[in-house]
């Protein structure tokens, strides 16, 4: 019940975002609009998300990068670019000067990214995940890069919420090994999930994006989607990842639905370079070609496909070598 009353509250959040004008106790609360920046009216964004409260409040960048780490979104706000693709978010000049995550978006909160460069975020506490964007609330990322960050686990984007990414790009972010004593003590050791870990009872929706360049020193190069995890990818293309153990492209033990998708380019050092699956699968019009090495698809061979889970393969969708 939790999980469908999640999932239909991700289906509205989109038609009603925090633009929209929210009512309450009968009257209509007006979104504030704010500017942060050196010549905004608030020096941070931790500033400016203090100021607004519950929100709503949309907050626009006016510089052309801005360096802040450890932002934290518990209301509800819309963070924008001031230029499409060209305003930087960044916790450091580069991603080993970073000592916190970028953004942290908690649960009950309400969120928008549009227009960003979200880069250069590490973890160095724990939990050692989500060194871009960690989502526990209700998120959408609109034209936004997830590029160049380091954790442990998830190291792009780690999500237990309500995510929907659209026209965007995950790129070259890269898990980090853990210390000596969380290999010891259990802590913070998966490893999984270079560019993206959709974990235990997240619900993700990819449409119109890409995700590539990006490394795990264990399962899921480009994406790592866990048990009683839901993850919706749509016209989007999963190329060039690397995993040290399973699913260059993919690692799945979740419901991931791929529906006009290209799976192509990926690495792994044991099965699975283009997917591995665990899960239920279903594809849609989606193609699995080019995966580095031939890998077996349940003991018969083709294209980068391995796993003992549940696989339902529409018309129109291929896993093999590049004919379709």
């Amino acid at each position: 019940m939790k999980q469908l009353s999640r999932v239909v509250s991700l289906l509205l959040f989109p038609v009603i975002s925090i633009l929209s004008v929210a009512c309450s106790g009968g009257r209509e609360a007006a979104v504030t609009e704010v500017s942060v920046g050196s010549e905004g009216d608030y020096p941070t964004l931790r500033a400016a998300l203090d100021a607004a409260g519950e929100g709503p409040v949309s907050i626009r960048l006016t510089d052309r990068t801005h360096t802040e780490s450890g932002i934290v979104l518990t209301g509800q706000a819309e963070i924008r670019g001031r230029l499409m693709g060209r305003t930087v978010l960044q916790a450091a000049a580069g991603p080993d000067r970073a000592d916190d995550r970028v953004l942290t978006v908690a649960e009950g909160a309400r969120g928008t990214l549009r227009d960003l460069i979200i880069r250069h975020g590490r973890t160095t506490v724990r939990p050692k995940c989500g060194a871009g964007i960690l989502n526990r609330g209700e998120l959408v990322l609109d034209r936004v890069d997830v590029r160049d960050n380091r954790a442990v686990h998830g190291a792009g984007i780690w999500n237990d919420g309500l995510l929907t990414i659209r026209s965007s790009r995950i790129l070259d972010n890269r898990t980090i090994p853990p210390t000596t004593r969380e290999r010891v003590d259990g802590t913070g050791c998966t490893g999984s999930g270079g560019g993206i870990k959709n974990e235990k009872g997240g619900y993700l929706i990819l449409e119109n994006s890409v995700v590539s360049g990006n490394t795990s020193l264990r399962r899921g190069g480009g994406i790592f989607i866990a048990c009683e995890s839901t993850m919706d990818i749509r016209g989007s293309v999963i190329a060039g990842n690397e995993s040290s153990r399973s699913g260059g492209g993919l690692h799945n033990r979740g419901d991931l639905f791929l529906n006009r998708t290209i799976v192509t380019g990926n690495d792994s050092v044991r099965e699975g370079n283009g997917l591995y699956n665990m899960g239920h699968l279903d594809l849609v019009h989606s193609l699995l070609v080019w995966n580095d090495r031939e890998d077996l698809i349940n003991g018969s061979g083709g294209g980068g496909f391995y796993g003992g889970g549940f696989l339902n393969s529409r018309e129109g969708s291929w896993i093999g070598r590049g004919r379709f």
